[in-house]
């Protein structure tokens, strides 16, 4: 698989004439940006926490390099955290885990656990 620069900090016209060197935007800082504050939210939302970790696991699949797993981890396993606190119905926090588990498994299908804690 090819890597190229997430994404590229050079910018062209439709000349193909180099235009622009932006400071490059990371994968973190995408990432961040498109779940902070979301999951601050949703810690008491179980509908917004689960869709959450459904991306985050589809976005697994497209992650190319063990750092971006492991941003898209840090954000699934404080998601889960926040849930734990915020969300007080058994069966809820019982759907979270399993989604968080899918997660976990599309972000590292060899050291997922998929022994549910009890809840």
């Amino acid at each position: 698989m090819r890597h190229n620069p997430f994404p590229s900090p050079y910018r062209y016209d439709n000349e193909h004439r180099l235009r622009i060197i932006a400071e490059p935007t990371t994968f973190e800082y995408l990432v961040d940006r498109a779940f902070n504050q979301i999951r601050q939210y949703a810690r008491s939302d179980t509908a917004v926490t689960i869709r959450l970790l459904e991306a985050i696991a589809l976005i697994a699949t497209y992650a190319e390099t063990s750092t971006q797993r492991g941003v898209l981890r840090r954000h699934a396993e404080m998601i889960q955290r926040g849930s734990q606190n915020g969300l007080s119905e058994k069966c809820d926090l019982h759907d979270v885990e399993q989604r968080y588990q899918e997660a976990i498994t599309a972000l590292d299908p060899e050291e997922a656990n998929l022994d549910f804690r009890q809840l």
